[in-house]
């Protein structure tokens, strides 16, 4: 193998190597921020909706019987969110059990210490969806889902920019620099070719 083509190798496999751990921390950077983005959207949709059903038991002296809380439900929440009063279900369109609702490993959010809203995410027939639960009055509980799909569109849309860009770069650079490569190497080439003409007594 010539010198020059080694030497464009090795360049090349460092530069390869430098795309590809840039590329993968902007890559883990963003996946990190489109979480952080819909975990905060789905505490706050579900702190609202702890806050309104709290208020509307409390206008019926926190005695709501199951046709009150129905009735809530279908006013305010809709075909993600999930309601449980002492284990039985009140409100549930989803294809989710409680048991595997029970299941799932909670992580608090923090925005508020005294909310109880947790997060965590739940896997269905190839399916991830972020679930948030908070334990509400009157031993209620409170369940939405939320579809993280459009988190996979974006991060598989950046991959694709980011190796589309890097292809556009690298290409070009690496023909400059083999290019270049053989201009710097011309003179060393020519002597080679000296030292073997005396060599051979020429």
């Amino acid at each position: 193998m010539k010198l020059r083509t080694k030497i464009t190798l090795i360049i090349a496999a460092v530069l390869l190597t430098a795309v590809a751990v840039n590329d993968a921390m902007i890559w883990a950077n963003r996946k990190k921020s489109l979480y952080a983005e819909i975990e905060q959207s789905a505490f706050q949709r579900m702190y609202a909706l702890k806050l309104e059903y709290e208020n509307y038991s409390q206008k019926l002296d926190n005695n709501l019987s199951d046709t009150e809380r129905t009735y809530f439900f279908k006013s305010f929440g809709d075909d993600f969110t999930i309601c449980y009063h002492l284990d039985e279900a009140v409100y549930n369109n989803t294809v989710f059990t409680r048991d595997e609702l029970v299941k799932v490993i909670y992580n608090s959010i923090g925005y508020d210490g005294n909310s109880q809203v947790s997060y965590g995410y739940i896997e269905k027939d190839g399916t991830n969806l972020l679930v948030t639960h908070a334990f509400t009055v009157n031993n209620t509980s409170l369940y939405q889902l939320t579809d993280i799909k459009d988190i996979d569109v974006q991060l598989n849309r950046l991959m694709v920019a980011m190796l589309g860009i890097s292809l556009a770069i690298i290409i070009p650079v690496m023909i400059l620099l083999y290019v270049l490569t053989g201009k710097a190497l011309k003179p060393l080439s020519k002597l080679s070719e000296s030292a073997k003409g005396i060599a051979n007594g020429a």
